[in-house]
């Protein structure tokens, strides 16, 4: 059961909030009707309470007053994301899930040279849609999807945000983040065996590698392991606060 529903239709004149198809079905499957309570979130910082109002089986169409409004704010200026590379959708799925627990506030998948397995990008939003529902988090995190490395790393470059792949050639994390020097990092793991020859030179080229110890770790063990250091190195575990409402 989710304890949020999610709403991109807000209109705040009239205090009226619409949900589309895949939010409608959770209500149904709650067996929720005209005159309930409910929570739901825009992913851009805001939690609203309300009453449904209208929902019609048929169409998949459901209406509710806006009733309350609770803002909130990021903490910190910097963001913390993981790349995520293409592989069986279970490991994908528990990486996913558990980075956005975390808190990271970009998720990236990418296809590399030795993925196996390709998953859609409407797929993996809409499970990030379910997580952040769950977790009650008001902000959603940005995801992207790139074709392969070359894209990744153009996109980093314009966007100043530092790659860092998890290599046990790579520094400490500490050391890493001396040499950042403040700015956004991506964290990036290879796919099952590994990255190719020509993905490692372009990374020892254009990115940082980080090194998470001698254990040969499963990506999405790395990610996470990764992501958590990183946040309490960056000082990014206490995530947002509310600043109203």
């Amino acid at each position: 059961m989710p304890n949020l529903f999610y709403s991109n239709l807000i209109d705040l004149k009239r205090m009226m909030a619409e949900f589309d198809e895949h939010e409608v079905r959770h209500m149904l499957v709650l067996r929720m009707k005209p005159g309930d309570f409910l929570r739901f979130t825009d992913g851009d910082g805001k939690i609203f309470s309300g009453v449904l109002t209208e929902i019609d089986r048929k169409k998949l169409t459901s209406k509710a007053k806006i009733q309350g409004i609770e803002s909130y704010r990021r903490r910190q200026e910097r963001s913390l994301g993981l790349c995520i590379p293409h592989s069986r959708w279970s490991r994908m799925k528990f990486a996913i899930e558990k980075s956005v627990e975390l808190g990271a506030d970009l998720l990236i998948t990418c296809r590399m040279d030795r993925s196996n397995f390709e998953v859609g990008e409407r797929k993996i939003k809409l499970f990030v849609r379910n997580v952040i529902k769950q977790c009650e988090t008001p902000f959603f995190p940005k995801v992207l999807n790139f074709n392969n490395l070359a894209e990744l790393l153009d996109w980093c470059d314009e966007n100043v945000t530092t790659l860092v792949y998890l290599s046990k050639d790579g520094v400490s994390p500490r050391k890493l983040l001396d040499s950042v020097n403040g700015g956004n990092v991506v964290l990036l793991a290879g796919p099952e065996g590994g990255f190719s020859f020509n993905e490692l030179q372009k990374l020892l080229e254009r990115s940082r590698g980080m090194n998470l110890g001698f254990r040969t770790l499963r990506f999405e063990t790395a990610l996470l392991t990764a992501l958590i250091i990183l946040s309490y190195e960056m000082n990014l575990l206490w995530g947002f606060e509310k600043i109203e409402g």
